[in-house]
């Protein structure tokens, strides 16, 4: 896998025309935008796709990563417009297509984010691929919280069990060598 922070230009280059190639897109004029890319990309952000369009009059780059929608702009002769979409605060995600160009909307709770001038016949599979990796990303996160939920209350539960023993031990009811024995059992099952 690419290390976009230390990959040379080259190197960048065909990674731009790879994740392009993903949703038949050409990303037409925004390559500055993609050179720029690994200056904002976070630790374990992995880029999946990338696709083209106009917002506010100015030609954008939309990337999706593992994370997040980004969407930059960066001007011909000053700073970087960006905004960042993540992955769970994506509520719909939706396209349109005319005869040549289409429209990606993005949609948060408040917000939405519509790209217009998309090659058309990039519209339906960039659209689709975020949705697929919204839809993985809520799994997975839903999946860690069913995770930790089940490793407290199993830690809660060994807990339990050894204050038990505890409290038989200081009735006389366990030995201490009893005890040990009985706590070795439950931490290692």
């Amino acid at each position: 896998m690419l290390d976009y922070k230390t990959a040379s230009k080259d190197q960048l280059k065909a990674e731009m025309k790879r994740l392009a190639a993903v949703v038949s897109d050409t990303s037409f004029g925004t390559k500055k935008e993609f050179f720029h890319l690994p200056q904002i990309l976070g630790t374990n952000e992995i880029p999946l796709a990338i696709a083209s369009g106009s917002m506010d009059g100015n030609t954008w780059l939309i990337t999706l990563t593992n994370q997040r929608v980004i969407f930059l702009d960066k001007g011909m002769f000053y700073g970087v417009k960006q905004v960042d979409v993540n992955l769970e605060n994506i509520v719909s995600v939706g396209g349109k297509t005319g005869l040549v160009l289409g429209e990606i909307t993005i949609s948060t709770t408040g917000q939405n984010y519509t790209i217009k001038n998309v090659p058309k016949y990039a519209v339906v599979p960039f659209t689709n691929l975020v949705n697929e990796t919204r839809n993985l990303y809520a799994s997975s996160q839903q999946a860690s919280s069913v995770q930790q939920a089940n490793n407290s209350s199993s830690f809660d539960n060994v807990m339990d069990k050894i204050e038990r023993l505890a409290e038989m031990k200081e009735e006389g009811i366990l030995t201490e060598e009893e005890f040990q024995q009985q706590k070795q059992r439950i931490l290692n099952p």
